[in-house]
């Protein structure tokens, strides 16, 4: 859900900034491409790495633990 998240704010942001570029102040720019799938990737890794650090506990521990834990 992050790297979806990502792309499209990327990809919206960079689109749209070309736009406000052209119309508004009459300039001419181009999507630094590159620089935006580094930065994705880059998101990407920290979410994964972000949800795997927060899910950590729950995968070390038994399913029937996991479970009776949520009960209560």
């Amino acid at each position: 859900m992050g790297g979806v998240g990502a792309a499209a704010g990327l990809l919206l942001g960079g689109l749209s900034g070309q736009i406000m570029l052209a119309w508004q102040f009459e300039l001419e720019g181009d999507i630094p491409w590159s620089t935006l799938g580094v930065l994705w990737i880059g998101i990407l890794l920290l979410s994964v790495a972000v949800g795997w650090t927060v899910s950590g506990p729950v995968l070390r521990a038994s399913p029937l633990v996991s479970l009776r834990g949520d009960s209560g």
